[in-house]
């Protein structure tokens, strides 16, 4: 079952759409932007499997994609 998701028209009013929220896509965009950041040395962590943790997610995105099919 889809989800519907509260959005705006052009007009400015709201009204449910059958588009669902892409968890995966922003967990994705989340965890990039952690790795940057410890890339460039302003966050300070010592997660050796943060490359890990994105391919597992974007391999899990995949394989849901072709379920729905």
């Amino acid at each position: 079952m889809i989800k519907k998701a509260k959005v705006i028209n052009e007009e400015g009013f709201w009204f449910w759409s059958n588009r669902s929220f892409p968890t995966f896509a922003a967990i994705i965009f989340v965890l990039g932007v952690l790795w940057f950041l410890n890339g460039i040395g302003i966050l300070k962590t010592k997660v050796p499997w943060f490359p890990a943790i994105l391919i597992i997610l974007s391999l899990g995105w995949i394989i849901n994609h072709y379920k729905k099919r």
